[in-house]
């Protein structure tokens, strides 16, 4: 397995001619020299860096097919050379650091995801609504004479509709209320997600510009809903 795997990456052999130099591959860290072990890297071209505090950084680079393994060795300019060198030399050109993977900016599949699931919600708990007043209609005096009798203590007043149309009155209303409590918290929920969303779009888009990394995730358990925050500085 290990042979095979070694087939579809670059093996490195790092030589480094300074002890105790940070080695990094591509501007990341892979360790201290001596290495004393191989580095696995993606097939390409690979930008090696040694650096070692008061000293010029030893730079170069490597093309490397799959399957390759080969070896680098990283010369540190000799201390004597170093100080012969004039002041005015051109700068070094650093290769760029490789980026945080916080400093992306947010996905647009979850806020899209965000989007929908709160449009989704807010439909839902609109077609509750939509429901629940039909049912409180169904069950008022508009719709049953005299429905509001049912409730009421003392004798039955030639007003009062018959037993069996009391008990539906009553389970009209009692949908009915049902209903308006689901909807509410179904409103309720749609808000959180669209606010998660907002909020995820724009700190995500502070992150990428430098920003604080913050995450935000809708979460959605029942009976109720909230937001996962994850944050970094």
């Amino acid at each position: 397995m290990l042979d095979e795997a070694k087939a579809r990456i670059a093996t490195l052999t790092l030589v480094v001619t300074r002890a105790q130099a940070t080695v990094l591959v591509d501007g990341v860290p892979v360790g201290t020299s001596p290495l004393g072990r191989e580095v696995y890297v993606e097939p390409g071209e690979r930008r090696i860096e040694a650096r070692l505090q008061g000293e010029t950084p030893a730079m170069t680079s490597v093309a490397l097919a799959p399957g390759a393994s080969q070896e680098v060795e990283l010369r540190f300019v000799e201390r004597a050379a170093a100080a012969s060198i004039q002041p005015r030399t051109p700068p070094q050109h650093r290769p760029p650091t490789a980026p945080d993977r916080g400093a992306a900016g947010p996905s647009k599949a979850l806020i899209a995801t965000g989007g929908v699931a709160t449009g989704l919600a807010a439909g839902t708990a609109v077609v509750l609504r939509i429901l629940a007043d039909r049912s409180a209609r169904a069950g008022s005096n508009a719709a049953v004479p005299g429905a509001d009798s049912c409730y009421a203590s003392g004798p039955a007043t030639p007003e009062t509709p018959d037993r069996a149309t009391c008990v539906e009155v009553d389970q009209r209303r009692t949908e009915a209320a049902r209903l308006h409590n689901v909807s509410t918290g179904v409103f309720a929920a749609a808000g959180v997600l669209g606010a998660a969303t907002v909020g995820y779009a724009l700190y995500g888009s502070l992150r990428a510009g430098g920003g604080p990394a913050v995450t935000a995730v809708p979460v959605a358990l029942a009976p109720g809903a909230g937001v996962s925050l994850s944050a970094r500085w």
